[in-house]
C-alpha cells in the first residue's frame, strides 16, 4: 500500500492527472524497488512505522542492510570510494544496524565508511 501511495505521489509530481490505471502505477512501483538508492530511501524512510515492535523493526532493519549492500555493490567501480553516494550508503547501513542492533553489521559499516573522520564517527556512535 505505501508503495502504490509513493507510485502515486510520484506520478503526480510527473505532471500525471491523478488518473493513473492500477498497471501504470505498478510499473512506477516496481521502478522504485528496481532503483537501489531509492529503494533504500523508500525502505528507510518506513522503518518510523515500525518503532513500537523491536522484533518487526529488527527483521525491517535486515531488509534495508540488505538493500544497502545491494546499492553499494551496483555503485560505479570507477568513482571514488568517498564519493556522496557511497559515503551515504555507508552512512545509511551504520544507523540502521545500530536501529536495529545488529551490532556485527553496525561494526563492519562504521569500519567500511570510506571517509576516516566517518569512520571514527560511527565507532564512537
Amino acid at each position: 500500500e505505501c508503495l502504490i501511495r509513493q507510485a502515486s505521489e510520484l506520478a503526480r509530481r510527473r505532471g500525471g492527472g491523478g488518473g493513473e490505471t492500477p498497471r501504470e502505477l505498478w510499473r512506477i512501483a516496481s521502478g522504485l524497488l528496481r532503483d537501489s538508492p531509492r529503494r533504500v530511501a523508500f525502505l528507510t524512510d518506513r522503518l518510523d512505522a515500525m518503532e513500537s515492535d523491536a522484533d518487526a523493526l529488527s527483521l525491517c532493519c535486515g531488509v534495508v542492510h540488505d538493500a544497502v549492500q545491494e546499492a553499494l555493490s551496483a555503485t560505479d567501480p570507477d568513482d571514488e570510494p568517498s564519493a556522496p553516494a557511497a559515503a551515504g550508503l555507508w552512512e545509511t547501513a551504520l544507523d540502521v544496524s545500530l536501529r536495529g542492533r545488529m551490532w556485527d553489521e553496525a561494526l563492519s559499516a562504521a569500519l567500511s565508511a570510506p571517509l576516516r573522520e566517518r569512520r571514527g564517527e560511527g565507532l564512537a556512535r
